[in-house]
This record gives structure tokens, C-alpha cells and sequence, in this order.
């Protein structure tokens, strides 16, 4: 267990919130790409 820092427990929980945010992009953007590549493929 490493001692207890100032602000360390912020630290990490800005990383987790921006980890989650940019999961969440790449979700999306994964969707969106996803859902485009199915619309060409069925109109050519």
C-alpha cells in the first residue's frame, strides 16, 4: 500500500473519468463506423 498522497485519489479519478470518456468515444465512433460501412454495403 503506497502512502497517501494529496490529491492522489483526484488524480485517479480524473484518469478513470477520462479513461470512460474516451472508451465511451471509441465506442461510438466504432457504431457510427460500423453503421456506415453496413449502408454501403447495401447501396452501392
Amino acid at each position: 500500500m503506497l502512502p497517501a498522497q494529496p490529491g492522489a485519489a483526484d488524480r485517479s479519478g480524473a484518469y478513470c473519468n477520462a479513461l470512460s470518456r474516451t472508451g465511451r468515444a471509441t465506442q461510438i465512433a466504432r457504431k457510427s463506423a460500423f453503421k456506415l460501412l453496413n449502408y454501403m454495403l447495401l447501396y452501392p
